[in-house]
């Protein structure tokens, strides 16, 4: 994933989150590279409403992102969101299998 692309990422999740106030980005260890102070001015001004904070700590071995806002914590990592669509992209496997 490119730095173009990642960027298009995080301002989704921010833009669907719908949060407000201070929001804290935690990134992935292995997507952190793709985030620079750029990047972080462009996401702000994409979402007036949040005052996005980078945590400078990353999770481990893990790629995409946490925005947490006190008790909220949403999971932007791919891992987690792999597993969240897996029962839908199994279906859609099987039925292309089992069509042809």
């Amino acid at each position: 994933m490119d730095q173009a692309a990642f960027y298009a990422f995080i301002a989704k999740g921010l833009a669907n989150a719908r949060l407000t106030g201070e929001v804290e980005l935690l990134l992935g260890e292995k997507t952190r590279h793709l985030v620079d102070e750029e990047l972080l001015t462009k996401l702000q001004a994409s979402v007036p409403e949040v005052q996005l904070k980078l945590v400078n700590k990353t999770i481990p071995r893990k790629g995409g992102f946490l925005l947490r806002q006190e008790a909220i914590e949403l999971n932007f990592t791919f891992d987690a969101l792999l597993e969240a669509n897996k029962e839908e992209l199994s279906n859609t496997l099987l039925q292309l299998i089992f069509e042809q």
